[in-house]
C-alpha cells in the first residue's frame, strides 16, 4: 500500500495532493455533519435507490442501461463506486480527474458538488453501481451507518446482483487486459464463487429487497427480463436492450460494432476463444467454480471439454 502511494507520488504529484485535500476535507466535513444530522429529521429525497453489484465484464453497464431506458422521472446514475466511499463525492472527483487543469465545466460540477455535501435534489431513482468488491465489504457497516448522509434517505431500496458464467466472463475479462496484474487473477475464483454463493441463497449479505440476474437469461429471454421488471416496481416496457452502454467501452470483443444491436452479439461463445491458453484453463480447473456454475446457469454446450 505505501508503495503504491510512493509511485503515485511520484507519478502524479499535484493530483496525488489533491486527493490528500480531498480525503481531509471529506474526513472534516463527515465530522461535522454528524455532529448536527439527526436521522429522524431526515425527509425521502429518492423515490428508489437501485444498488447494482457484480464482476466487471458481466453485463453490467448493459443492465443499469436497460434499466435506465425502463424507469420515468428524475434518475441520477453513478458507475463504479468504491467501497466506503461517498458516491456523490466519487463522481465529482472523477469529474476532477477527467479535467486536472481545474477548468471543470460548472454544468458539471455544481450539481454534483452540492449533493456531495448533502444538498441532495428529489429523485424519482437513484442507481449506482459496483464492481469487483466483495459483499462483505460492501454491505459493511462502515458505509451503511453513513448510508443517509451520504446520499439521503430512500422510500425503497433494491440490491441487485448480477452474475455471468465463469466461461464467458473469463474470457472477456481475458479480452479486456484484466489479467496483466496478478491481483485479478488472484481474486477471480475468490469473488466470482462468493457471488455464486450469494445468488443461490447460501449467503445473504444482501438485505435490501435482493434481486438477483442471471446476465445469461436476461440476455436471451424476454420472460426472464420482465420478471425483473415486476421484482423492481417497473413497468414491463423492455426497451434499450439493443445498446450497448459506453461506459467502460463496450463490449471487450466487439467494442461499440453492436452499439444499437447488442441482442446480435455472441455472448455465450466467448470462452472458445480461449481453449489453447493455458492461463485460462487454470483459472476454470476449479471444481468448486465448475459445480456452482451448473447450478446456476446449467451446462453451456461445448464446455464439457472444461471439465476433464
Amino acid at each position: 500500500m505505501l508503495l503504491n502511494k510512493i509511485q503515485e507520488l511520484k507519478k502524479n504529484p499535484q493530483l496525488f495532493l489533491r486527493k490528500v485535500n480531498w480525503k481531509l476535507g471529506h474526513a472534516i466535513d463527515d465530522f461535522i455533519r454528524t455532529s448536527l444530522w439527526r436521522i429522524d429529521s431526515c425527509e425521502i429525497v429518492n423515490q428508489k435507490e437501485i444498488r447494482l453489484i457484480g464482476l466487471k465484464r458481466s453485463g453490467n453497464h448493459a443492465i443499469m442501461n436497460w434499466i435506465i431506458k425502463q424507469s420515468k422521472g428524475s434518475i441520477t446514475c453513478i458507475n463504479d463506486v468504491p467501497i466506503f466511499k461517498n458516491p456523490f463525492r466519487h463522481r465529482h472527483e472523477y469529474i476532477s480527474y477527467e479535467f486536472p487543469d481545474n477548468r471543470v465545466p460548472q454544468n458539471l460540477s455544481i450539481g454534483i458538488q452540492k449533493e456531495s455535501k448533502g444538498n441532495w435534489s428529489q429523485k424519482d431513482y437513484l442507481i449506482y453501481s459496483y464492481e469487483d468488491h466483495s459483499l462483505p465489504k460492501i454491505t459493511h457497516n462502515k458505509y451503511e451507518l453513513k448510508h443517509d448522509l451520504y446520499v439521503g434517505k430512500s422510500l425503497k431500496r433494491y440490491d441487485v446482483l448480477i452474475l455471468r458464467d465463469p466461461f464467458n466472463l473469463l474470457a472477456s475479462r481475458f479480452k479486456s487486459n484484466f489479467y496483466s496484474t496478478k491481483d485479478y487473477r488472484k481474486e477471480f475464483v475468490e469473488l466470482w464463487l462468493e457471488y455464486a454463493k450469494e445468488f443461490i441463497g447460501e449467503t445473504n449479505y444482501l438485505k435490501e429487497n435482493k434481486v438477483c440476474i442471471n446476465y445469461n437469461h436476461w440476455f436471451f429471454d424476454s420472460d426472464y427480463r420482465k420478471d425483473i421488471f415486476k421484482s423492481l416496481d417497473l413497468d414491463v416496457l423492455d426497451i434499450g436492450l439493443g445498446n450497448v452502454s459506453f461506459m467502460g467501452g463496450g463490449s471487450s470483443f466487439d467494442k461499440l460494432e453492436y452499439a444499437n444491436s447488442a441482442d446480435s452479439m455472441k455472448v455465450l461463445n466467448r470462452w472458445e476463444k480461449y481453449l489453447k491458453n493455458q492461463k485460462y484453463l487454470k483459472e476454470l480447473s476449479n471444481q468448486d467454480v465448475l459445480e456452482y456454475s451448473e447450478k446456476i446457469f446449467g451446462k453451456i454446450p461445448g464446455t464439457e471439454i472444461l471439465y476433464n
